[in-house]
């Protein structure tokens, strides 16, 4: 690189102070000793001496341009950092540099790919030069790209459509469960007489969750359900009654698992920040230990009413995995996005196109950690307008069977159950947050006893 293109960019301001990160994590164009330097500061000799000899390039600069001239070592990483080609052991730019490749050797030196593909000779070439945005938006594509191998997103439900997935449910209960109060998970209590009294006996939706989709044939196709919930719930009330927690472990065991989760479990940290569980363990689900690569997400209000199709989440006409809308609810900040409905209905995720969407917006929030401050944000609902691009999508209310919602206090009657494979029910009587109503509450429990009688596999015999 030549003394004037350097004095380009420095006066263009060009390289921004994200490039200094780069430049300090990414310093490997090291020149030769002195009277064994050439002309120009970025040729392929220079780096493949920096690999033998390691100088900085920094040092090397200011004995080529002379520290008289002003430019310190300080500034000198700016220009330098435009050296830093080699991506794992190649000698000049992979082309084209948006590409997956690129990316993830990127990742690999720990360089911020969005960077370099903005201070690529190329882009820095532009007239209007590659703004960060638009960079970051190239390293969404590149790593969606990875994510489908070979261009093509498997099938959830594998080749033959009987693999299967994890359930991730996320549960909240503000009343006493059981004894289950840490992840040792020896013993569950049994469901006392005041239970009946309180809404959905006591947080029992979830129970029979579980028992529709037994009976409708979804649990066919998992493996794992794990329940998602705040560590300070469940050690003040207990993980849910009614289930055989110690089923699926063990050596030799050939029943599913049924376990629990919390946020302490995935890095969120929702100490003084009340509600903040509501939305902030979706920001890290995907970083459940031993997941699966698809799993299913779900809150625990959603019930089954006709047989499972694979078709719901996978389109084997155009081989694309379906995501659905389940209306205008949102649960924090969509950055503009379009409204998902989170939190009302069963959503298709996978663990790679979810890491790279949390990494795309991870500057806004995007992240576990701790949550006390921050404004909220909907990770599925920037998940889901993401993957509209990418996977077939189906919005509320187009017409499809899918989904229902069901809200007493907005006229729904449970003794004529909805037309849809799966049905949100909430409302006045049933839910937690709604107002109390003795009618509609009977309605709802008589509708779930006649419906759902049949035990899961995951229950506890002293609960069945």
């Amino acid at each position: 690189m030549s003394w004037w293109f350097l004095s380009i960019l420095l006066s263009a301001g060009s390289l921004s102070a994200a490039g200094i990160e780069v430049a300090q994590t990414a310093m490997v164009a090291a020149l030769p000793p002195a009277g064994e330097m050439v002309a120009s500061i970025d040729s392929t000799g220079n780096i493949r001496l920096a690999r033998e000899q390691g100088e900085a390039p920094e040092v090397r600069a200011m004995r080529m341009i002379g520290g008289e001239n002003g430019i310190d070592a300080a500034v000198l990483p700016q220009t330098t950092m435009v050296t830093a080609l080699p991506l794992a052991g190649g000698e000049k730019w992979v082309s084209p540099v948006e590409s997956a490749e690129t990316i993830r050797h990127a990742k690999k030196q720990g360089i911020d790919p969005a960077v370099l593909i903005r201070t690529h000779p190329d882009n820095l070439a532009k007239k209007d030069n590659v703004d960060l945005l638009e960079a970051n938006n190239t390293v969404l594509k590149a790593s969606l790209d990875e994510c489908a191998a070979g261009g093509h997103w498997p099938s959830p439900f594998g080749a033959n459509g009987e693999g299967k997935l994890d359930l991730v449910i996320s549960w909240f209960t503000d009343k006493l469960q059981s004894s289950v109060k840490s992840h040792s998970l020896l013993k569950v209590s049994s469901r006392t007489k005041e239970d009946d009294e309180l809404k959905i006996e006591n947080n029992a939706e979830v129970k029979y969750q579980l028992r529709s989709f037994e009976k409708h044939g979804l649990l066919k196709h998992v493996r794992d359900v794990i329940f998602l919930m705040d560590s300070a719930v469940l050690e003040k009330y207990g993980a849910p009654r009614f289930f055989d927690y110690a089923g699926g472990e063990g050596a030799g065991a050939t029943r599913n698992r049924i376990r629990v989760v919390t946020d302490k479990d995935i890095g969120v940290d929702n100490t003084g920040c009340e509600g903040c569980g509501k939305w902030s363990k979706r920001l890290a689900m995907h970083t459940i230990p031993g997941l699966s690569e698809y799993f299913i997400y779900t809150p625990d209000d959603v019930f089954m009413l006709k047989p499972f199709d694979v078709a719901a989440f996978f389109d084997a006409q155009s081989e694309k995995p379906v995501l659905h809308g389940f209306g205008t609810w949102t649960e924090g900040s969509c950055e503009g996005g379009q409204p998902v409905g989170t939190g009302h209905g069963p959503a298709l995720i996978n663990k790679c196109a979810y890491e790279a969407v949390a990494a795309h917006y991870q500057e806004s929030g995007f992240r576990g950690g701790v949550m006390k401050g921050r404004n909220a944000m909907d990770a599925v609902c920037l998940y889901s307008n993401t993957m509209m691009s990418q996977w077939t999508f189906h919005n509320y209310g187009s017409g499809l069977d899918f989904f229902q919602e069901c809200h007493t206090n907005g006229g729904c009657d449970l003794t004529v159950p909805p037309n849809a494979m799966f049905v949100n029910i909430q409302g006045d009587g049933v839910s937690d947050e709604y107002t109390q109503n003795s009618q509609l509450l009977a309605a709802a429990k008589n509708f779930l006893h006649s419906e759902f009688a049949e035990p899961s596999r995951f229950e506890s015999q002293a609960e069945a």
